[in-house]
């Protein structure tokens, strides 16, 4: 009897082993991968800013879309500015176009024989940025500005202005700008006198210019050949027709008097307004046909 309950106590004992063998997961081991890149964490870049480009030649510039002088404005047009730099009394000019938000141009000195070619691009239709090239081609001056709506004293503008600074690239110099829009015209910068009919630009500028000298230098004969006769020329505080040569030599000290000489040294012999019945020098004083005669003479 005591055989037999051994016997079952033991075959339960197996029993119960075999059955937690069998309900048991067997252990399976991690297989060692091989070539298997490591992970780096995930990094979040910051861009740079967009790198500033040095404009060194015109052909450099190009113009992003951020925005178009308002519709009242003289777009299409070109635009004739007098002004002042470091606040003297208009001694710089510039003529330029706006096409979108591109400005070509053309920028001058009053009183000295320096022009530069002009190309930049307007910001959120609010701001401007301008280069100058030299007659190398080199950049000479940068101009940085805005469109105010008011002067410096708080008066309201009723003319288009530019406002802003003007930096010298050779030395590097800041100075004040101030230009005022004198008028627009529908001509291009090549052909700014076509509205009087004018076939050659460089035509006008030349007889202006040799006017000036002339007239400055007292070379009288030289002065009165420029003239289109019969000439309607106001003086001594009235007008008269003067018919030919020798009566405007006869006349001609009582016509350029020191103030009208005086005032005669403050002209911009090129850049000048044109309508059709000719081109004006100064406010008037002078008047060119398309020949680069000298049709009206007014000495005040």
């Amino acid at each position: 009897m005591k055989k037999k309950i051994i016997a079952l106590f033991i075959a339960a004992i197996l029993l119960t082993s075999c059955g937690q063998v069998s309900m048991s997961t067997p252990s399976v081991p991690t297989p060692t991968l091989t070539n298997t890149p490591t992970l780096l964490p995930i990094i979040t870049l910051t861009p740079n800013p967009t790198p500033t480009v040095e404009i060194k030649t015109i052909d450099q510039i190009v113009c992003i879309d951020e925005g178009h002088l308002s519709e009242e404005s003289n777009v299409g047009w070109l635009s004739h500015y007098m002004g002042s730099l470091n606040s003297e009394e208009r001694n710089i000019g510039l003529v330029a176009i706006y096409t979108g938000n591109t400005i070509d141009g053309e920028f001058f000195y009053a009183y000295k024989p320096i022009e530069m070619k002009v190309k930049g691009c307007l910001k959120a239709g609010q701001t401007l940025i301008l280069y100058m090239f030299d007659n190398e081609g080199k950049l000479a001056a940068t101009l940085t500005g805005y469109f105010p709506a008011y002067t410096d004293s708080g008066d309201k503008l009723y003319r288009q202005g530019i406002f802003g600074t003007f930096t010298d690239e050779l030395t590097g110099k800041d100075t004040p700008l101030q230009l005022y829009e004198d008028y627009a015209s529908g001509d291009s910068l090549d052909h700014e006198y076509q509205t009087a009919g004018v076939n050659d630009d460089s035509l006008i500028d030349q007889a202006a210019m040799n006017f000036l000298i002339w007239s400055a230098t007292d070379q009288k004969e030289r002065v009165a050949q420029m003239i289109e006769y019969p000439i309607q020329v106001y003086f001594g505080g009235k007008r008269k027709w003067i018919e030919n040569e020798a009566e405007f030599l006869s006349n001609y000290d009582s016509i350029f008097t020191t103030d009208f000489k005086e005032t005669l040294k403050k002209a911009v012999p090129k850049h000048m307004f044109a309508k059709w019945s000719g081109i004006m020098l100064l406010s008037g004083e002078v008047w060119f046909n398309a020949d680069g005669k000298v049709i009206s003479l007014i000495s005040r």
